[in-house]
């Protein structure tokens, strides 16, 4: 359920997940590709860290955002997480349109890793 912030709506979703499930969806070839862009699957392959972590992190912050808006879990593939170099994990996804912020977080202690999207409209 949504917050009241100034008139405007605040919408939290938190996820975590276990490194053992991401191992699973990650190995099943069709699996993955239906949860994660191309993009996605690249920039965690080649991260310096645990790829497997960055999967995870991946995920729970997609799951987080589809919480968020209560949207269904059929939807993940159209969420893509964007990265840049130094800075925090954005959000691409069409039904973000109209929102005034969107703001991630995300954390990982194996054997899970969390996160938080917070979406202000």
């Amino acid at each position: 359920m949504p917050t009241r912030v100034k008139g405007r709506q605040l919408r939290v979703g938190i996820d975590i997940v276990s490194l053992d499930d991401v191992r699973q969806l990650v190995a099943n070839p069709r699996a993955r590709n239906t949860v994660f862009s191309p993009e996605e699957i690249s920039w965690c392959e080649g991260r310096r860290e645990d790829a497997l972590a960055a999967f995870a992190r991946t995920f729970a912050i997609k799951e987080a955002a589809v919480k968020a808006l209560e949207s269904p879990e059929g939807k993940l593939r159209r969420v893509r997480v964007l990265r840049r170099s130094g800075k925090a994990p954005r959000i691409e996804w069409k039904e973000l349109d109209g929102a005034e912020s969107v703001t991630v977080s995300t954390s990982f202690s194996a054997p899970f890793a969390i996160a938080v999207v917070a979406v202000l409209r």
